[in-house]
């Protein structure tokens, strides 16, 4: 059985279906690989500390209250707090609230942390997250913080730059990789291609194309991450 995500969020009135259009997420369809956690009495606290040391991910709002014996949201937040310090840098952390803007995230450095997400970025880009993890079995937050098309997101500056300058030469010429080598080496790393650019580069080397033909395998290249968040086409 694969380690479980843990989301812990009050939910405080019912703010997911009414502002975030998040409900389905949290209803019961992803049981097996969410758990849902909308408090935690003081007695459950030891024991669910231990549960989360080995989660697959842990997701929190960091301003979750305290709550009493009875159940009882209190004012502190003292328990959220101690959970962040305790399980920062040791397994895949969130940490997500409204008052944030945007994201706070470096997944060169750091991929497994994210010290700062908008809530409402979080819950629209939950579910993808979810489904990305029970498909590969891998926690990936830049799916999380940028969404699905992340890969495509990173590409788009060196597909524009690319596009920019071919579409104003003569479309009959032979392309030439070594006009655009940088820019073109910074798009290719982002499609997780099956071969490996230089092998990428030889081929239009040993067998040349128009520009014209080049820009429409960039365009088939592009459109490819965004549907399917790889490169199909060579």
């Amino acid at each position: 059985m694969h380690k479980k995500i843990y989301l812990i969020d009050d939910d405080q009135d019912e703010q997911r279906s009414k502002y975030y259009q998040a409900g389905h997420v949290v209803d019961g369809r992803y049981a097996d690989t969410l758990v849902n956690i909308q408090r935690i009495l003081p007695k459950e606290q030891e024991a669910l500390l231990k549960k989360l040391q080995t989660a697959a991910a842990v997701l929190i709002h960091k301003t979750f209250p305290d709550f009493n014996d009875s159940g009882h949201a209190r004012s502190q937040t003292n328990f959220s707090q101690y959970l962040i310090t305790e399980l920062e840098r040791k397994i895949p952390l969130c940490v997500f609230t409204y008052s944030m803007q945007h994201f706070i995230f470096d997944a060169a450095k750091n991929p497994n942390y994210v010290p700062q997400l908008n809530k409402r970025l979080f819950y629209a880009h939950l579910e993808d997250f979810i489904k990305h993890y029970e498909k590969e079995r891998v926690i990936d937050f830049r799916v999380l913080v940028q969404g699905k098309h992340f890969k495509a997101q990173a590409a788009k500056p060196y597909y524009t730059t690319i596009y920019q300058k071919l579409i104003q030469q003569p479309p009959h010429i032979l392309f030439d990789p070594l006009t655009v080598y940088d820019a073109l080496e910074n798009f290719y790393a982002q499609t997780s291609s099956t071969k490996n650019f230089e092998d990428f580069v030889f081929d239009l080397t040993d067998h040349p194309i128009s520009t014209a033909s080049f820009l429409t395998l960039l365009n088939k290249m592009y459109n490819s991450l965004l549907r399917y968040g790889k490169n199909i086409h060579h």
